[in-house]
């Protein structure tokens, strides 16, 4: 049998489930899992067998508690490269295209026109070929939409389309 536990002062008044029922990510459910488990007095063994991670792990998630709270038992941001664009500039290329796609004339920007907007408002560094990435991302399969004639009378259209003969 191994040493005692030392758990923080407060760890008992914690009610570990309640909050792992509203964490949208699985690591941070998981994590809260094993707390309430060490809270109801099961060895760290044990609880490493409940959640399958090691046990040195889950002591790892317990020492991270004593020391941050709850912010230790949180997924904390993964490496990897910066954004090139950020949030606001994928939102803002977003609404510019559907606004331009909405429009009755049909809107009409190239790639290299949406890069130097990009550049100039938000002052970021990327290149072309990231900012039709970001629109294919943001679900947009083409720059152009498909126009209307200005002297487009749809009425006619659905008149036509009514009288239109089957094959």
């Amino acid at each position: 049998m191994g040493r005692k536990l030392i758990l923080p002062e407060d760890f008992k008044s914690h009610d570990f489930l309640k909050i792992m029922r509203t964490m949208k990510h699985a690591r941070n459910r998981i994590r809260l899992l094993a707390m309430h488990h060490i809270q109801l007095g099961k060895s760290l063994k044990d609880v490493a067998k409940i959640v399958q991670y090691h046990w040195i792990t889950v002591q790892q998630w317990l020492k991270r508690f004593k020391e941050e709270g709850f912010g230790g038992l949180y997924e904390s941001q993964r490496s990897g490269a910066p954004r090139k664009i950020e949030k606001e500039a994928e939102s803002f290329i977003s609404e510019k295209l559907s606004k331009l796609s909405e429009t009755k004339t049909g809107g009409y920007i190239t790639g290299n026109q949406m890069h130097q907007i990009i550049i100039d408002k938000f002052s970021t560094k990327c290149c072309l070929k990231t900012v039709y990435n970001t629109m294919h991302k943001l679900n947009f399969s083409w720059i152009t939409s498909r126009s209307m004639h200005p002297k487009t009378n749809i009425a006619v259209q659905e008149e036509y389309k009514q009288t239109l003969p089957l094959c």
